[in-house]
């Protein structure tokens, strides 16, 4: 494995804990860069996050270790065109379904149940609504998971559970499921569990 060079260095943007900024790599294109932070192996979380939720079918963007003007290797997410501004996406995830206003939401369901299933099996007690991103691909919203940084080897060892319930993982997947599983009448009443039409 070869590292990308970065041509150019920028710092960050916006707010983030874990981003230690961008980068314009040898391939010309802009990658947001994560190093390891006090010990923790943010980039092995990131490689692993990234190529695990590839091979399960989460779309997100491409990964590349990227080689730093100093030397010092980090990972790099390579930034996708065309995406909405952080404020877009969260309304269009905490618009309910049935009244979204962005377009058909076709399949958001099983997707928010596939990243939340991924984000518990990886121990990623961090996925919140800014750990999202999506693209208008005409007329229709792709949405991408990102930012493994805070999960399998955030608090390693682990005992093995999911992230406990006060996790920003689970506080917003039960938002979500809320906003996008669609009730049953029929069976709400009795069962208590959200239905998908």
């Amino acid at each position: 494995m070869f590292p990308r060079k970065a041509l150019v260095q920028f710092p960050k943007l916006e707010p983030s804990a874990d981003s230690l900024g961008e980068v314009e790599a040898d391939d010309h294109f802009l990658y947001y860069v994560k190093g390891d932070l006090a010990g923790i192996a943010i980039r092995a979380n990131e490689w692993l996050g990234t190529h695990i939720a590839e091979a399960v079918g989460l779309a997100d963007s491409a990964p590349c270790v990227i080689e730093l003007q100093d030397g010092s290797t980090v990972f790099g997410s390579r930034r996708i065109a065309g995406v909405a501004h952080a404020t877009v996406t969260t309304t269009f995830l905490t618009a309910p379904t049935a009244s979204n206003l962005s377009g058909p939401v076709v399949g958001i369901s099983a997707l928010l149940s596939k990243i939340y299933a991924f984000d518990m099996f990886f121990h990623n007690d961090h996925r919140h609504l800014g750990n999202f991103l999506s693209v208008d691909d005409r007329g229709r919203r792709r949405l991408y998971a990102f930012d493994f940084s805070r999960a399998l080897f955030w608090t390693w060892p682990w005992n093995g559970g999911y992230p406990g319930p006060l996790s920003n993982a689970r506080r917003w997947g039960s938002v979500l499921r809320q906003l996008h599983w669609l009730r049953s009448p029929r069976n709400s009443a009795t069962s208590g569990r959200d239905r998908e039409r």
